[in-house]
């Protein structure tokens, strides 16, 4: 459905997929249901104007349960990715 959903937001301008980061608990998590989530999101971030995985940042953020960011990690996340953009 990502795939899909990529394909009619195209319609719409450019698409973006940001794998925004997370909590050390949360992130071995994810990696133990799912070592192997960016060799299967590749062929479909392929299909999107870019992919940004900010994983390997988790750390220097502040989360307020692990998965959401706190407001001013939120805001250094948000300038990120709009740096990025403009990249693109």
């Amino acid at each position: 459905y990502l795939k899909q959903t990529i394909e009619f937001l195209h319609s719409h301008g450019k698409v973006y997929i940001v794998r925004l980061p997370i909590s050390k608990e949360i992130f071995e998590l994810e990696n133990k249901f799912m070592p192997n989530f960016n060799e299967i999101i590749q062929p479909i971030a392929q299909t999107a104007d870019g992919y940004l995985d900010m994983t390997g940042e988790n750390q220097l953020y502040a989360y307020i349960d692990g998965n959401h960011l706190w407001k001013e990690s939120g805001k250094l996340v948000s300038k990120k990715i709009a740096a990025w953009i403009k990249t693109k």
